[in-house]
């Protein structure tokens, strides 16, 4: 499944004006815009993307937030990640 099908049986969008995060069930979290202060969770070496790109590492998100520069995700488990 390509990124953009992924996207569209998204299950929950948290959008902010520098970032957008995105959880597609089954899947994964796809983040874009910019990530300045790591709330892409793409690694410090992406500050920004124009494209939805899947989080590394990220198991069974159920629920993403996107503030102005953070970002986090609940898991199935109870458990709350920073993106960084």
């Amino acid at each position: 499944m390509s990124t953009d099908e992924a996207v569209q049986q998204e299950e929950d969008v948290s959008p902010c004006y520098r970032t957008t995060s995105v959880v597609i069930p089954q899947c994964c979290v796809v983040t874009l815009g910019i990530g300045d202060t790591g709330q892409l969770g793409l690694g410090p070496d992406t500050m920004a993307t124009a494209t939805a790109t899947p989080v590394p590492l990220l198991r069974n998100v159920v629920q993403v937030a996107v503030g102005g520069m953070h970002t986090v995700c609940l898991d199935a488990d109870g458990k709350v990640t920073k993106l960084l």
